[in-house]
């Protein structure tokens, strides 16, 4: 939705590591704004947002996707739910290159539940892109069991930050 400037980039880094939960609240009139149009229609059978792993999630004490998309989304009558889990642990992501990343996603996430995914139209939630490597990997999950199409919608974008090797 935005480029990663260094306003938002300053905002997810408190939300994400210093526990502000408060910045979500600052970040959702914008968001809503954006995302009002694209909710409304049915088009969409479910919204899934990137999981953290289970340790990162409790040490975090929630995953920072909710706090910015799910009251919008379910504001607004979309069915927002967690339909693939994250089962391997990573180490930070942000500083490695993509191919250290796919290396470290492969096989990091599962499908919670092949029955409702199948043949469903699915939204991919993320807070920022920088390789595209975890929302493909996420969305090969869905697809391998079975969605019908997987789209993502992402909070920031980067843009020229990690070396292409």
């Amino acid at each position: 939705i935005y480029a990663y400037t260094k306003e938002l980039k300053k905002c997810l880094l408190l939300l994400k590591f210093n526990k502000i939960k408060s910045i979500s609240y600052l970040l959702q009139p914008r968001l809503n704004k954006s995302l009002h149009p694209i909710i409304g229609p049915k088009k969409t059978d479910y919204w899934v947002p990137v999981p953290l792993h289970k340790h990162k999630q409790r040490q975090r004490g929630y995953n920072q996707i909710d706090l910015l998309f799910k009251p919008i989304i379910t504001k607004n009558s979309g069915n927002y739910t967690a339909l693939i889990k994250r089962t391997k642990s990573t180490a930070p992501l942000y500083k490695q290159t993509k191919t250290k990343r796919k290396k470290e996603l492969k096989n990091a996430f599962t499908c919670l539940s092949q029955q409702a995914i199948k043949g469903k139209n699915i939204v991919l939630l993320d807070d920022i892109y920088t390789t595209g490597t975890t929302i493909l990997e996420c969305a090969n999950v869905l697809k391998e069991n079975g969605a019908n199409q997987i789209n993502a919608l992402i909070l920031c974008h980067k843009t020229n930050t990690v070396k292409k090797t």
